[in-house]
């Protein structure tokens, strides 16, 4: 709707203010129909990734050790198939333990300036052997870090998009896409404190109504410590903070108003 309605504007110089109005509410009514319909996508979670690693590291073949890289990198800087498929040798710095990505342009890089993601990446982990390997092999042959095989040029998006979902079944994850693997890191990090803010930056996402379509509920992104419930549990033998620890009887306080209590059922 939005290209249409762009190209149109194109076409005819300039929308008048009531045109231009009435285009705006059209894109906002088809949003939010598109809501509506919005199917939740499924999530890979990480240890769905600890399992195509192991897969990764017994890869004998070029291609699988390719596919698999390309799941791994996309799950750990939260790429877009797009991303991914452009994705350059100079692009990619390994500086201590993170993994400095940029990203030649992204949704919220409205100045197409690029952006820079930072992914964990231990020297010697088993991710960054599996991509200093990856370097060697395919060292002299190709520009991008995810070639295709034949010409050595970039990978469409949507052959990155049916790679994913091959690699995933593979590993006995169906009903996922390569939206899954941003899906699966965002919550990833919400689970381990991040805010979204901090989330959001990684994952270039252009808004915080973008990125809420992609996480799950959990206790801990709402504060809920289970270890320190606000409602006790009903057989809980914790003493109530009126209490004395060291005896378990009733403070002074409390013991005068019972007291209290009972004499006046007596005058009764």
């Amino acid at each position: 709707m939005s290209q249409t309605i762009a190209v149109f504007q194109m076409s005819h110089n300039s929308f008048q203010a009531t045109e231009n109005a009435l285009a705006t509410a059209l894109v906002k009514a088809k949003k939010r129909e598109e809501v509506d319909v919005w199917t939740p996508r499924k999530e890979v979670t990480k240890l769905d990734i600890l399992a195509i690693l192991e897969t990764a590291k017994e890869a004998r073949d070029v291609k699988s050790e390719r596919d698999a890289l390309i799941v791994l990198l996309s799950w750990s800087a939260l790429l877009r198939p797009e991303k991914a498929a452009n994705l350059r040798w100079e692009d990619i710095e390994q500086k201590g333990d993170l993994l400095e990505i940029f990203v030649r342009k992204a949704k919220n890089d409205q100045k197409a300036r690029g952006r820079r993601t930072f992914a964990e990446c231990q020297q010697g982990s088993d991710v960054g052997i599996l991509l200093a390997r990856w370097r060697v092999r395919i060292s002299g042959r190709s520009i991008y870090v995810f070639p295709n095989l034949n010409n050595n040029k970039a990978l469409s998006p949507s052959a990155i998009q049916s790679i994913t979902k091959s690699v995933l079944l593979k590993a006995g994850i169906d009903d996922c896409s390569h939206h899954s693997l941003r899906k699966g890191a965002a919550n990833e990090l919400r689970r381990n404190g991040r805010s979204l803010e901090e989330i959001r930056n990684r994952g270039r996402w252009r808004s915080e109504a973008g990125l809420q379509r992609y996480l799950v509920y959990v206790p801990g992104s709402q504060g809920v410590v289970l270890n320190n419930p606000i409602v006790p549990s009903a057989n809980a033998q914790e003493p109530c903070a009126d209490v004395e620890p060291t005896s378990g009887r009733w403070s002074d306080t409390h013991q005068e108003m019972s007291e209290a209590a009972v004499d006046q059922q007596n005058v009764n």
